[in-house]
């Protein structure tokens, strides 16, 4: 009777590590093919997004905030009618706005999920919620000298230019100058010089935009 109970032990802890190895096998899986597209989106989204649309929603929290902020990004990238904010909301509603106390990682996990937010803010043309949503993405982003850090503020800034919040859209394109100088972008450069000079333009301050148009055209010849 003993040894008929050590065997049955033994195969159910065998059972269990199998299942375990199982468990950990497949969320390995799924976390490889989201970076795997995570990597791709910037590329080829077409390709990232096949890939996404094979593999299915997954039921782990961590793993579906993930999803939720790969499958928006796509969405908006590859020009597609997003119908509403459920799906990012979700993601946003886990990762919250963890300032404290956590990897940066996850800081810029949390980021991207509130910079993808405001992106579909931008597509419902909802100026406050995208600016929210962008200021939430600015503070939680661990570097400031990344694509998405930069393309926060130049969004933000935008949204700023749309409510004619002039003092603070011609701040944030002041930063978004510095930002792009620091990180060597030229295409950046040259949206917040320009910006900037529709900033001194609607504040009517024509001597500095007429400088700052001038400059432009002069660099562009």
């Amino acid at each position: 009777m003993f040894i008929r109970n050590r065997k049955t032990a033994r195969r159910a802890l065998y059972m269990s590590v199998l299942a375990i190895a199982f468990l950990t096998s497949c969320r390995d899986t799924t976390c490889c093919e989201l970076a795997r597209i995570e990597q791709l989106m910037e590329t080829s989204p077409a390709e990232a997004d096949t890939l996404l649309g094979s593999i299915g929603e997954p039921q782990k929290p961590s793993r579906k905030a993930w999803y939720a902020v790969l499958k928006t990004q796509l969405d908006y990238k590859l020009y597609r009618k997003i119908e509403s904010d459920s799906l990012i909301l979700s993601a946003t509603g886990y990762y919250g706005t963890p300032y404290k106390s956590i990897s940066r990682h996850r800081k810029y996990r949390a980021a991207m999920a509130w910079y993808s937010q405001g992106c579909v803010y931008s597509y419902f043309e909802n100026d406050v919620s995208a600016i929210y949503a962008y200021l939430k993405a600015l503070d939680l982003f661990p570097d400031t000298l990344t694509r998405y850090y930069a393309l926060t503020e130049q969004n933000l800034g935008k949204h700023y230019l749309n409510r004619m919040m002039l003092p603070e859209a011609t701040e944030q394109y002041r930063l978004c100058l510095a930002n792009a100088i620091r990180m060597n972008n030229e295409k950046a450069r040259n949206n917040a010089i320009y910006n900037l000079g529709r900033c001194a333009l609607y504040n009517r301050d024509f001597i500095v935009a007429d400088s700052i148009f001038n400059h432009i055209l002069t660099e562009s010849r």
